[in-house]
């Protein structure tokens, strides 16, 4: 009797089923939709809360020089834009990142990891899902743009 055949013939390999690639551009679709409603979210958060447009500015002007107010607003914009398109969703995903390393920086600084308080686990998780959307790519129904051969 073989050694094999006695301890019960278990083994692990790592395959690539056809069934996960046929829908691996639907869940990179998704992931890019879930991204652009935060960003979504967030706009309207500025936009239309309480304190409203000037009072985000004024308290973060108020400690930041101006360029990071116009940087963090043409982050969202672009990514809510680009990401429900899927148009060079890898790039604007890219340029999202120092954006939410600073806002980590940020909240770890002044309340820290945990969610009991306002604190970093969700930047940190965002970030992540930016990474992830630049590994896989634009996936389903994404905007593209060609250039049409001319023949002459």
């Amino acid at each position: 009797m073989s050694r094999k055949a006695r301890s019960g013939a278990l083994s692990l390999s790592w395959q690539k089923r056809p069934e996960d690639m046929r829908t691996a551009p639907y869940a990179a679709l998704f992931l890019r939709l879930v991204l652009a409603y935060f960003f979504a979210s967030h706009l309207y958060n500025k936009f239309f809360t309480k304190d409203g447009f000037w009072g985000w500015w004024g308290a973060l002007t108020h400690s930041h020089p101006a360029y990071v107010p116009i940087y963090v607003l043409t982050v969202e914009f672009s990514c809510l834009v680009f990401l429900t398109l899927g148009f060079k969703t890898r790039w604007v995903a890219l340029y999202a990142i120092p954006s939410f390393i600073g806002i980590i920086q940020f909240w770890l600084s002044i309340k820290g990891y945990w969610f009991t308080l306002p604190g970093a686990e969700f930047p940190v998780m965002w970030l992540c899902l930016l990474i992830l959307q630049i590994i896989i790519g634009d996936g389903a129904c994404a905007l593209t743009l060609s250039r049409q051969k001319t023949t002459e």
